[in-house]
């Protein structure tokens, strides 16, 4: 699966607080030599073309949704570089909310990128919806065993659905393995939603206590009548 990291890097804290939004103007501007700059990113997606699926472990179901970007030309990418990847959607998407915690999570795939140990992100998102920020997340990033992921996660309680059309990530890329400068030649875009599973001693015990509901019920029925 993946792993989340927390704590800061050396920019985090220029996220959090002028905002992504003040950091991507001020690349747009021109900002000077000295100024905090990034390697900027912009892929698109279609919503058509999205994909839903689930897993479950012993304790927790993950329901997936995702796509495949467009606008992608490949690029290479180094340990320690800066990046701000903007995904715009055809459309607007919901994040569902949840009593359990959500991901929105980005992950750049290519032959250089396996294996890795794991490559380690940091940073933060930011939401959109016809322009207009939706919620500003920092701080928190992942890895994968197989691919370069930029993440963050919205932890419980995170009952309100998020609605947006377009999402900005602000990374670092903290640890690459192996060779350097690397070629990233795809990229997906997805959301995860966690939903804890109950253990087989809490379905045991609610099988029970279900039967003598039950028996109580049919009990009463009988000295009715």
């Amino acid at each position: 699966m993946f792993h989340v990291l927390s704590g800061p890097t050396r920019w985090v804290a220029s996220v959090r607080s002028a905002g992504v939004t003040a950091l991507v103007a001020a690349l747009t501007a021109g900002a000077s030599a000295s100024a905090w700059s990034a390697t900027s990113l912009s892929f698109s997606g279609q919503l058509a073309n999205a994909s839903v699926s689930q897993g479950v472990s012993p304790t927790t179901q993950f329901d997936f949704w995702g796509l495949n970007l467009d606008m992608f030309t490949p690029f290479q990418i180094s340990e320690g570089e800066d990046i701000v990847a903007t995904v715009a959607l055809d459309g607007t998407y919901t994040l569902p909310g949840a009593p359990s915690d959500r991901f929105i999570r980005l992950f750049f795939n290519g032959t250089d990128l396996a294996p890795l140990n794991p490559v380690q992100t940091s940073g933060g998102i930011e939401l959109f919806l016809g322009g207009i920020s939706q919620q500003l997340v920092t701080g928190q990033g992942c890895g994968t065993s197989t691919a370069l992921a930029a993440c963050v996660v919205l932890p419980a309680p995170s009952t309100t659905p998020l609605t947006f059309d377009k999402v900005v990530f602000t990374f670092s890329i903290d640890t690459l393995n192996g060779a350097m400068p690397v070629t990233v030649e795809s990229a997906y875009f997805d959301t995860v939603v966690t939903t804890p599973v109950p253990e087989a001693s809490t379905w045991a015990l609610l099988s029970a206590g279900l039967a003598l509901v039950g028996g109580a019920v049919r009990r009463r029925r009988a000295a009715l009548r």
